[in-house]
């Protein structure tokens, strides 16, 4: 709550301090199974600065209130190099439905963005993106991560490291070089450092992804994630190939397809997309390093020791209307953030355990664009078996969501 008030007055004297010559508003409230949520977004922007303040307020049934921050950040753009301060949603990757190993703390219009330190660089078709975060819960002391993309034709190869850093840490894993992994730091720091088990003062993630466009209105995407995979540990201080049965696979994959206009029918757009995550994936060595963010998961809400299918189809009949049909289908075993690995004869990939609660949802919605605003209705009903990992337990949940936006809400100060 403290946080969120510093933040709110934060945001508030930047509206005051930068004055813009132009800006826009847009509110947006949403009733759903949940409640009511109300949430306005702010941006305003000068020839080299950039400010967006969204704050949300949620009620339940209950009429029990909470609200908090989404965003309240600054750009700074000069040339090349653009700066970033303030809570910001990031994202890394390709996905659409979620993202392997960094996305928003939540769903929906309550999701928030990390308090982060950014800097982007851009030379021609190379990005390269740096920030760092602070992590107030006891034992963590940061979390950081840089991205790098490079387009060369229809591909964009990305390359993403991510890094959750305890009270333990060594400074130079805090040093904003670019392109050097804070894996090369952790490997170096071994023979310089005298810090006792220098390995788990981090936990490190990486993942590749690469994009293909064959044309303007279609593009694949594919991701693989690795936290930790058999074939390497760290003995003693050192680095040593491991016997194939030493670790589980603890890795996350995901692909997809994003088709706008198949086979040439104007009004339609397919999406479509599978992940992956193997059991103890997201978790440290360390209780502290369990991939988290103000206790809510920073990698893909799937969670580890789970599945998704993803299946979407658009249909725009007119410019004013839109239908969305939308099938999800999921696979959880019972493994959990946070679980321990126990050593099991013949064990290389853990992934779907025990009883497997499996969901089947199906959705709609309709939305009308009006020159102002929208508005959406949206229908769906979830089927899930084994719920709660409860051998032959179904369970049945319908939702419904009424949502509008007004948009273009122009704002001018002088």
């Amino acid at each position: 709550m403290r946080k969120n008030l510093l933040l709110l007055s934060i945001g508030l004297m930047l509206l005051m301090v930068f004055p813009c010559p132009t800006g826009a508003m847009e509110v947006t409230g949403a009733l759903n199974n949940d409640g009511l949520t109300l949430m306005k977004k702010t941006d305003l922007t000068t020839d080299h600065f950039y400010l967006r303040f969204s704050p949300w307020l949620s009620a339940d049934l209950h009429a029990n209130k909470v609200w908090g921050i989404k965003e309240a950040y600054g750009d700074w753009e000069f040339g090349p190099l653009s700066l970033s301060l303030g809570r910001k949603i990031l994202t890394y990757g390709p996905g659409r439905n979620g993202h392997l190993i960094l996305g928003p703390l939540g769903t929906g219009l309550t999701a928030e963005g990390y308090d982060q330190l950014a800097y982007h660089l851009q030379w021609r078709t190379f990005n390269y993106h740096k920030f760092y975060a602070l992590v107030p819960e006891t034992g963590k002391q940061a979390l950081l991560g840089q991205r790098i993309t490079y387009d060369f034709g229809p591909f964009t190869f990305g390359f993403t490291e991510t890094a959750l850093l305890n009270n333990r840490a060594p400074w130079f894993f805090y040093l904003p070089l670019p392109l050097i992994p804070v894996y090369a730091y952790q490997h170096l720091g071994i023979s310089v450092s005298d810090t006792p088990n220098l390995n788990s003062t981090a936990n490190i993630l990486m993942a590749a992804d690469l994009v293909w466009r064959p044309n303007p209105n279609c593009q694949v995407y594919l991701e693989y994630l690795a936290d930790d995979q058999p074939g390497m540990e760290f003995k003693n201080g050192k680095l040593a190939f491991a016997a194939p049965d030493d670790n589980p696979w603890r890795i996350g994959c995901q692909g997809g397809i994003e088709w706008r206009r198949p086979f040439n029918l104007e009004a339609l757009e397919f999406y479509a997309d599978y992940t992956l995550i193997a059991q103890f994936t997201y978790t440290g060595l360390n209780q502290d390093l369990t991939y988290t963010y103000q206790d809510r998961l920073i990698g893909d809400p799937l969670g580890p020791d789970a599945e998704r299918l993803n299946l979407e189809l658009v249909y725009n009949p007119s410019p004013s209307r839109r239908w969305n049909f939308a099938f999800n289908r999921e696979r959880h075993g019972e493994g959990e953030l946070g679980d321990k690995w126990v050593h099991t004869e013949g064990q290389t990939l853990v992934f779907l355990t025990g009883i497997i609660e499996t969901t089947t949802t199906v959705k709609i919605a309709a939305t009308k664009f009006y020159p102002n605003y929208e508005l959406t209705l949206a229908g769906g009903l979830s089927v899930v078996k084994n719920q709660d990992h409860q051998q032959g337990k179904t369970g049945y949940l319908p939702t419904f969501n009424l949502q509008t936006t007004w948009k273009n809400l122009r704002l001018v100060t002088q």
